[in-house]
């Protein structure tokens, strides 16, 4: 996306409600943080127009911070518009244990709702613990084990040679992170925020 040098550098907005659960994640640059501010409500790009437009779900800000690449608003009152079939921003779930069946870059959903939607699955393995699920697994070998699974995934990722071994290396890796993080009882937006103060 192209905008004017004037209005600053775009980075992503991680949207947060007053419970700390984040919402939604946008778009924003230099002119639209300001506008927010000023405002007082959220002002964010269109993706595929570049425009600066109020955030679609509305609402008052009641935080808002910018820290390197990133930016994070709290948003009280915000209604987000259900999702159709057409603007669905994740993949329906195809399995127990995958969140996989994107095939296209025009139909990626937003990384944020992705690591979202697999941190719930996994956290409602560790609540139900079904029988046969490889998390389930996990979660009964205890902390060591899913370390040394996560250490070995980091390895694997470190050695992969193809660019194909390295996206299924990562993908495998950030399964297991998540699991760790499921074990230790800390949210994975925490690891948001601090990549947004960097």
């Amino acid at each position: 996306m192209i905008t004017p040098e004037t209005d600053g550098p775009v980075r992503p907005v991680l949207i947060f409600n007053p419970e700390d659960e984040m919402i939604a994640c946008a778009l924003i640059n230099d002119k639209g943080y300001a506008k927010s501010r000023e405002r007082g409500e959220l002002w964010t790009l269109d993706g595929s127009t570049g425009r600066l437009l109020p955030w679609v779900g509305g609402g008052q800000i009641v935080g808002l911070s910018q820290e390197g690449g990133w930016a994070a608003a709290v948003v009280e009152g915000a209604v987000l518009p259900e999702e159709s079939e057409e603007t669905q921003t994740s993949p329906p779930n195809p399995g127990p244990e995958t969140l996989g069946g994107v095939e296209s870059s025009d139909s990626l959903p937003d990384a944020s709702r992705i690591l979202g939607d697999l941190e719930q699955l996994i956290l409602s393995r560790k609540t139900q613990m079904p029988e046969g699920s490889y998390t389930t697994h996990l979660f009964e070998k205890g902390e060591d084990k899913i370390r040394k699974k996560a250490g070995e995934e980091a390895i694997e990722l470190l050695l992969a040679r193809s660019d194909e071994e390295l996206v299924s290396e990562t993908a495998d890796f950030l399964y297991h992170l998540l699991v760790l993080f499921a074990e230790k009882n800390i949210p994975f937006r925490q690891v948001l925020r601090e990549l947004g103060k960097r």
